[in-house]
């Protein structure tokens, strides 16, 4: 081969190579963004490298235009650090703030806490409220979700007061792969006990310490749903709304493309993710007392000195109606929060004819369960009958 044939093969060599770097560091990586700190253009580590020119280069046009992996910003507080993650929309957002305010109220203070409020629409204005909650071992994150996650909300099943936002549970673990386990909280609770303890569960080598629902297991036509539609125990199906992940776990088992793999063929719609979560995290949970995550209504099986964590769902609401059990505790912290005033006009303002519709949701919620327990096509039927 004569010398001018080898350069050029060199050469085309060369530039197929950086081609290859360009287009999968561009097109499909994902590129670390730290999101309380301001942009300060790509790292510069290995500049005096040819290829850490090319990357320097490939990230100055990848800045503005990057599926996005957020990584850890160290807490100005040298304790421990708990990351807590709610995923929140403008409609759920004076919850929220009465869950924080009661959260961080009850929080043990031999530890600092990262919180991370997920969103695609959160209005700026309310962004700008969080940092009320800020204090030198308390820092609070907005997360907007780019687009290369939007791209499938479209398969997301949504009914009644469910949003967008509470599917995003999937994706925390390949979005912030600094954390090996974080807790993930919905935004109509009350907190009354220590999350750290609640934080500092052991779930081994689980996907998630959570607590049973309590719905399944008190009424009879959600119960069989999930036995006979899920294939799960009603005694073993979780809510998902308090939980304790185990992010490396899901990572390791691919749970988020196992997750969009089952959305693509089966359509949960009683309780929608809490149903895929239950499907694929199934053997793998560590259930916990039911104080830490106690549905607002009075159960006589229930001693309420154990309680820690109040769940205002389905159509258990003070901020709708009166007289629900542990009202008090969402309208003590709720009286520290600037929504206090909002929050007593959303229920005196809740016509008849809102209830009406409430109830309607929940009887067609009921016979919703009923319909796919007794569906031949169900998951249960197609899935786990098949490989009997």
């Amino acid at each position: 081969m004569e010398s001018t044939d080898f350069v050029k093969l060199f050469l085309a060599a060369v530039t197929l190579f950086v081609l290859y770097k360009f287009v999968y560091r561009y097109a499909f990586s994902r590129k670390a963004k730290e999101i309380e700190a301001p942009k300060n253009g790509p790292s510069k580590a290995n500049i005096n490298s040819f290829w850490g020119y090319v990357d320097n280069f490939i990230g100055k046009l990848r800045q503005d235009d990057e599926e996005t992996v957020y990584t850890n910003v160290p807490l100005k507080s040298a304790l421990p650090v708990i990351p807590v993650f709610f995923a929140c929309d403008n409609n759920y957002f004076p919850y929220l703030t009465v869950t924080l305010k009661s959260m961080l109220a009850n929080a043990s203070k031999e530890y600092s806490y990262k919180i991370y409020v997920i969103t695609t629409n959160l209005d700026e204005k309310y962004e700008a409220m969080l940092s009320e909650f800020e204090t030198p071992t308390v820092e609070i994150s907005t997360v907007h979700l780019k687009e290369d996650l939007r791209k499938i909300t479209e398969k997301f099943h949504l009914r009644d007061y469910y949003s967008m936002e509470t599917y995003y549970r999937f994706f925390i673990a390949n979005l912030f792969p600094q954390y090996d386990k974080v807790l993930y909280l919905d935004c109509d609770i009350a907190v009354v006990g220590d999350i750290a303890e609640l934080y500092n569960t052991e779930i081994g080598n689980n996907f998630v310490a959570a607590v049973p629902e309590e719905v399944m297991t008190e009424i009879n036509e959600f119960g069989e749903y999930v036995e006979k539609a899920l294939d799960v125990d009603r005694y073993k199906y979780f809510n998902a709304g308090i939980m304790v992940m185990n992010l490396d776990a899901f990572r390791q088992e691919n749970i988020e493309d196992k997750f969009i793999d089952l959305l693509t063929h089966f359509k949960f719609r009683v309780t929608q993710d809490q149903d895929y979560l239950n499907v694929l995290c199934k053997n793998r949970v560590t259930l916990l007392d039911l104080g830490w995550n106690k549905t607002a209504f009075k159960n006589d099986k229930f001693d309420d000195t154990n309680l820690k964590i109040v769940h205002f769902k389905i159509h258990w609401k003070p901020w709708h109606y009166k007289n629900v059990a542990y009202e008090n505790l969402f309208w003590d912290y709720a009286r520290q929060t600037s929504f206090y005033q909002d929050l007593i006009d959303m229920r005196e303002n809740y016509s008849e004819e809102s209830k009406k519709r409430d109830e309607t949701a929940y009887q067609r919620l009921v016979q919703m369960a009923i319909d796919d327990t007794n569906d031949a096509g169900n998951y249960r039927n197609v899935v786990c009958c098949a490989n009997c």
